[in-house]
């Protein structure tokens, strides 16, 4: 009995070998979304003050009614995602959905100069857009509880990729903006959105 059990385990072992579907291969498309998604927060929030004044020629206090409506914006749009959520059998659609939000929010500040038009249109779109955070964790944790894999380390690891893209983001997104101006920077997170929505489609699995 124990050379079969022995034999079997070797089998075992030589199959997980052979096939790529470890931690790090299941968690490749999820991370990659997530580093994305961390990316495109990680360039847009340390720039923004500088496109309201530089592009926008905002002072002061539209400035900062700029990002007190954002901030209220991403409150309410939270607040009705979550009983959304509730109501949504696949949450791979609303990330789909906000990665589509995501590449209109970014085309709008890429293409429109207008202070305005940007706080009734841009900032909405970009409220919506946050919704893919969450979206992503409770995903993670739906993914990890369902194939029994620890829950608390298979999110640490999706997180870290959050953490590592707001290392790299923020000075490479300096860099954009001084050597190339504000609208390639935001069509750079236009293309990481629609990344999104495509893994979100079609790269994670149900």
């Amino acid at each position: 009995v124990t050379a079969a059990q022995e034999t079997a385990r070797a089998a075992d072992g030589n199959r997980r070998a052979q096939r790529p579907h470890g931690l790090a291969w299941e968690i490749a498309p999820l991370a990659a979304a997530v580093g994305m998604y961390g990316v495109g927060m990680a360039f847009q929030a340390p720039t923004m003050s500088l496109f309201l004044v530089d592009d926008l020629h905002a002072g002061p206090l539209a400035t900062g009614l700029f990002f007190a409506v954002a901030g209220v914006f991403s409150i309410v749009v939270k607040q009705v995602s979550g009983g959304l959520t509730d109501r949504v059998a696949d949450r791979r659609t609303l990330l789909v959905l906000s990665g589509a939000v995501g590449v209109a929010m970014a085309v709008c500040f890429a293409l429109l100069r207008s202070y305005l038009v940007l706080l009734v249109v841009g900032l909405p779109l970009l409220g919506v857009f946050k919704i893919t955070s969450p979206q992503l964790i409770a995903y993670a944790k739906e993914y990890a509880t369902a194939r029994k894999r620890p829950v608390t380390s298979f999110l640490t690891t999706v997180r870290a990729f959050f953490s590592a893209a707001w290392v790299a983001g923020p000075p490479l997104a300096l860099f954009i903006v001084a050597r190339w101006g504000f609208g390639p920077l935001v069509l750079t997170c236009a293309g990481l959105s629609l990344t999104i929505a495509v893994i979100g489609r079609w790269g994670l699995p149900r």
